[in-house]
């Protein structure tokens, strides 16, 4: 029923917002478990003959790499406030735009200018500068070489960004996400990019485990299109979870996050 109504959702949302290609995932975060998982535009499998784009015998969602974008201020703003450099209720002096290596970053929601902003308001307000300020916490109120050793940390080892999920499917995509390199001052700009989702690439599934980890109470689950299975006895197997980390954020963070994310959509 979830896949079903998914599909028919996606295909109207395509219609309305003539985009190139839409994907969704539903999954249970205490599990991984994937309850539905749908792209479009697709194929009818009963006349897959007539097919002309290949791509479309392909799963987006799994296979297609892509800049995430402001999807990621979850997980920067999740990295900030378990590193401690943060608090939910912390604010500061939002400059509405920082020059780093010479380029401007801004915001492209009205921000109302340079003012007083939070943590909350980061994400309710879709803060590019926001989540730049919080890499600069990261290092000590600077972007450093330990704001970006702190940040490649998270997002490979807390969050497996840059590798597979293991899925139990083909073509899976890694991703990229860019390397630590502190003889080239250019990834000051790079690594400010990445906090709000440009200049690192990731699946839709890759996403949608890290984003489950935050809000479980910390712990990241293989994502799994298998419930069940039967042996070769003939009896019936349900599968276990298979736990891949347990500290993405700690219990007290997960729980942090989920009124943060809440207002999000509660206030606009």
């Amino acid at each position: 029923g979830m896949q079903s109504q998914m599909e028919q959702i996606l295909a109207a949302q395509y219609q309305k917002t003539k985009s190139k290609g839409l994907s969704a995932i539903i999954m249970d975060p205490n599990t991984g478990q994937i309850k539905a998982m749908a792209n479009y535009p697709t194929y009818d499998p009963s006349n897959y003959q007539s097919v002309n784009d290949l791509s479309l015998y392909q799963n987006p969602a799994v296979s297609n790499a892509i800049e995430p974008g402001s999807t990621m201020k979850v997980l920067t703003t999740a990295a900030a406030l378990n590193l401690g450099v943060v608090k939910p209720d912390t604010t500061y002096n939002d400059p509405a735009k920082w020059i780093i290596n010479n380029t401007s970053i801004t915001n492209i929601e009205a921000d109302g200018g340079a003012r007083q902003q939070s943590v909350s308001s980061i994400l309710s307000l879709s803060l590019n500068t926001g989540a730049v300020w919080l890499l600069m916490q990261m290092g000590g109120g600077q972007i450093t070489n330990r704001s970006i050793t702190n940040w490649h940390d998270y997002l490979t080892g807390h969050c497996n960004f840059g590798k597979p999920t293991n899925i139990e499917q083909g073509y899976e995509s890694n991703g990229l996400i860019p390397r630590e390199n502190f003889s080239d001052p250019s990834l000051n700009l790079t690594y400010a990019n990445t906090t709000f989702g440009q200049g690192l690439l990731i699946t839709d599934l890759q996403l949608a485990a890290a984003v489950s980890a935050v809000v479980n109470g910390g712990t990241y689950y293989q994502p799994t299109l298998v419930n069940s299975y039967v042996g070769a006895d003939g009896k019936k197997v349900n599968s276990k979870p298979i736990v891949v980390n347990k500290n993405v954020v700690s219990d007290s963070v997960s729980k942090a996050m989920l009124p943060l994310m809440e207002n999000v959509v509660t206030t606009y």
